[in-house]
């Protein structure tokens, strides 16, 4: 017995505007953020870290790879639109398509630098979902 698991994206969105709507407020939220939350790749000097600092630079590199999955999946969804829900025509696919592979390559680069400084086995179990949110745009792209 094999088993197949097949990835269709929603072709039909039925509330573009909200859609539209959550990306910009995830925007907003991400701005709004003290310089404490975010995650600062030059923070990286995991040998001479302090449990402490540790622990703080794994909770903000969670929160942006929360972030990065969000907008994401927000975006991906929006590559099958045929309209622009506010101006009423066709929404920029190539700038669309362009944020969702950036959100890709980000989590893959995070993915690495965990690699690379021994922090994988670090992460939360729940971590695994910002690397599987990603597998349908590199397998296809």
């Amino acid at each position: 017995m094999s088993r197949v698991m097949l990835y269709s994206p929603n072709r039909h969105m039925n509330n573009l505007n909200e859609n539209v709507e959550l990306r910009r407020n995830l925007a907003v939220w991400q701005k709004a953020l003290p310089d404490d939350c975010l995650f600062m790749e030059s923070l990286i000097n995991a040998g001479q870290w302090t449990l402490d600092e540790e622990v703080l630079f794994l909770h903000r590199a969670v929160l942006c790879m929360f972030s990065l999955m969000a907008f994401g999946l927000f975006n991906r969804a929006l590559l099958s639109a045929k309209t622009d829900p506010i101006h009423g025509n066709h929404f920029p696919q190539h700038d669309v398509k362009r944020a969702v592979v950036n959100a890709v390559d980000e989590t893959a680069r995070m993915a690495r630098l965990f690699f690379e400084q021994n922090l994988v086995q670090k992460l939360p179990f729940y971590a695994i979902a910002f690397f599987i949110s990603t597998l349908p745009i590199v397998l296809v792209g």
